[in-house]
């Protein structure tokens, strides 16, 4: 298991293998293992040793500063989200997948099954179909669980039934706090002090996303 190794190495092994991330993604894998103050203090001595590379507002966490400058994989951003979903005491195992692997993005391993997950743009239809179907036999292990990461039912359902996965699951966001969803002027309203980066980072937790699965 991952996290039989000392905490500052096993978020080290993190952002090294998937090199940039959002930190509250970080907080959200190992919270359910380690309170918030010792990921904070582990983060910080991976970042003073420099052995990481966090932006000034300490929001994005890198393996170095080349790619804290570069833009995120939006895609492996999604697929991230069903791992951290499973958090780190129950993962024995996960890497992220090659290009050459396109859609999948990464695999895990729990209970010794592997989860492939793929991220199915629906903007990327045609490339994704045509980079599955031209290996459809190949595509799919005996070996793997495979999960399609989708951005409604309808391209779900064509998951299923035609790409032939195993099952697909939908991102879940809560409303975003202060957005203009929310009456400002109500007693619900929760104002973001920008100035105060402890209480951004905990709103922005409230952020993280829940895969829904469908099978």
């Amino acid at each position: 298991m991952i996290n039989q190794k000392p905490l500052k190495t096993q978020i080290f092994d993190f952002v090294n293998e998937f090199k940039s991330v959002p930190t509250p993604m970080i907080f959200a894998f190992f919270g359910n293992t380690y309170t918030e103050g010792k990921i904070k203090y582990a983060l910080s001595r991976l970042k003073n040793a420099g052995e990481i590379y966090q932006t000034e507002d300490n929001m994005r966490t890198s393996i170095n500063r080349t790619y804290s400058m570069e833009p995120m994989n939006v895609h492996l951003l999604d697929a991230l989200w069903v791992l951290v979903n499973k958090r780190s005491e129950n993962v024995q195992v996960y890497a992220a997948l090659k290009q050459k692997e396109y859609p999948k993005m990464i695999v895990f391993g729990i209970d010794n099954v592997l989860y492939e997950i793929s991220v199915l743009d629906p903007m990327e239809e045609t490339l994704y179909r045509s980079s599955i179907m031209r290996r459809i036999e190949d595509f799919h292990s005996d070996y793997t669980i495979d999960i399609a990461v989708v951005y409604d039912k309808i391209n779900g359902e064509k998951a299923l039934q035609e790409l032939k996965f195993d099952a697909y699951c939908i991102l879940e966001y809560p409303e975003k706090i202060g957005s203009s969803v929310v009456d400002e002027s109500s007693e619900d309203a929760v104002q973001i002090d920008e100035s105060n980066e402890e209480s951004v980072q905990e709103n922005y937790m409230n952020t993280c996303p829940t895969p829904v699965f469908y099978t």
